[in-house]
Formats: C-alpha cells, structure tokens, sequence
C-alpha cells in the first residue's frame, strides 16, 4: 500500500491546473541534499543546419500529432506554446541554443520517441534542414494514475 500527499502550488503563473499524473520510476533512489533531483526528464535538441540564410517555417510532431506552424526565428515561449498545444504533451521547457532549441519534457516521463520535424517551408539554401537529438533519455517509468477515479 502507498500514500500519496499532494500539495496546491503557492503559484501557477496564472494557469490553472486541470489534473495531474503520479508516475513510479523503479530503481530510483529517494530525493536527498546531494542529489535533489534523481529523476532525469528527457531533453531533446533541435537544430536548424543552414548554411546562410534561412527563413520560413516548420512543423513538430510528437506521438501522433502536429504543431502549427513556427517561424524559424520563433522564441522559447512560441514554441513551448506550439509543443504544449498537442494533445500528446502537457508541459515542457524551452531554452534556446545557438541554432535551435531544447526542449524538457517535465509531464512526459520515460525515455521518449524523438520529436519529429517538417522542413518543407523553409526558405533559404537548399541544404536547410532540422534534425533532432536526444540530449538526455528520460528514466523508465510506469505511469500508475493519471487523474482519473481508478488508479492503476
């Protein structure tokens, strides 16, 4: 048997929070002072190659489902809003990098299937393409609620 304590954050940044999932990840140690986040979320890199100039814009896809499209000179909030709209992925962070993005998936555990991206209305040279990396495989878990009434 296992007891689950769950606390309201003081502060949502003003979105409202609508569910939640509790995940087991087996062989984790506990959260301690020397290593506070045992956890390790995926982190996958996308970059824009080009050559000179590029322009145009593209589409990500994550299980299944497209964003709309985004500018390649899109910001960290444009495309954490364009990755947060599918209904494959909750929450993410997006930093930037000096050619493209990586993205944190904080909803999402596991070891995940590689974003996928299409190029085809880029506008530049020729070579201009996108190509994505895992930069850190997510711990294996077993999703065991996911906001419903029955628990798994």
């Amino acid at each position: 048997s296992m007891t689950v304590e769950c606390f309201s954050p003081s502060n949502t940044g003003g979105t409202p929070i609508t569910g939640y999932k509790l995940y087991m990840y087996e062989g984790i140690g506990p959260n301690t002072k020397s290593v506070p986040e045992p956890v390790k979320q995926e982190v996958q890199r996308i970059i824009l190659s080009r050559s000179g100039i590029v322009g145009g814009t593209f589409t990500l896809s994550f299980r299944g489902f497209e964003t709309a499209d985004i500018s390649v000179d899109a910001s960290t909030t444009d495309v954490k809003i364009a990755l947060e709209n599918l209904q494959s992925i909750h929450l993410v962070a997006v930093t930037t990098n000096s050619k493209g993005w990586e993205i944190t998936f904080l909803s999402e555990a596991g070891d995940l299937p590689l974003i996928e991206v299409t190029t085809g209305r880029l506008t530049g040279p020729i070579d201009s393409s996108a190509v994505v990396t895992e930069v850190v495989r997510g711990d294996a878990a077993i999703l065991v609620y996911d906001g419903s009434d029955n628990p798994t």
